[in-house]
């Protein structure tokens, strides 16, 4: 809105798409929505889509396959100066995990306490590195992580994991009823201990 960017917004779900085109902001500037479900094989196809030729910032949220559909992402074509990734503070500050994949990952129905779900902030960190980004910190949330293309790493400086990290303050975990519950972080970490995670440094699948 400050700079009056386009933007391009891609959602498996209609009724959230439906939000976002009654919402003032979507008739105000330029905006362009597709209802798709992402996976590895069609994010490049779908960000194409977006005819855009330079994409100043890239916000990856799906509650899901994080890690897996960054890692898909043609870096070569498509090279964003500003990457927003949403963490799942869950996974800890330290291990590099992430839910092992699956095209058809749905948060609400892989755990009924919508806690399993994304990749750990370490995981999208030791990621964004290999693409040509670097770490510069979280929201006080504790779900989004900022990173900068290397370039800009004589502006701003880059950060550790342990000096501005954060653990989620939100409460949002679910009961088998699909009732919040509003309960701590620790009893959402509870709730998904011994669910499979895949390591990324060691490429395999271990328990959480």
């Amino acid at each position: 809105m400050n700079d009056n960017w386009s933007g391009f917004v891609i959602d498996g779900s209609q009724k959230c798409m439906d939000i976002v085109r009654n919402n003032p902001f979507f008739w105000r500037y330029d905006l362009r929505l597709k209802t798709a479900f992402i996976n590895k094989d069609n994010i490049n196809i779908l960000l194409s889509e977006s005819n855009f030729t330079d994409i100043g910032l890239l916000h990856i949220d799906l509650d899901g396959n994080d890690y897996w559909i960054l890692d898909s992402i043609d870096m070569d074509k498509y090279s964003p100066d500003i990457l927003i990734l949403e963490y799942n503070s869950n996974f800890g500050l330290e291990r590099s995990i992430t839910i092992p994949y699956d095209p058809i990952f749905s948060c609400q129905k892989s755990h009924y306490s919508g806690q399993y779900f994304g990749a750990s902030i370490s995981a999208l960190i030791n990621l964004s590195d290999k693409k040509g980004y670097y770490f510069i910190g979280t929201n006080s949330a504790g779900n989004n992580a900022y990173f900068l293309k290397k370039k800009f790493s004589n502006v701003i400086q880059s950060k550790k994991v342990d000096e501005c990290a954060f653990i989620g303050k939100f409460r949002d975990e679910r009961n088998q009823n699909g009732k919040l519950v509003f309960s701590s972080r620790n009893s959402c970490i509870s709730s998904i201990r011994g669910l499979p995670v895949f390591n990324i440094n060691t490429k395999q699948i271990e328990d959480f």
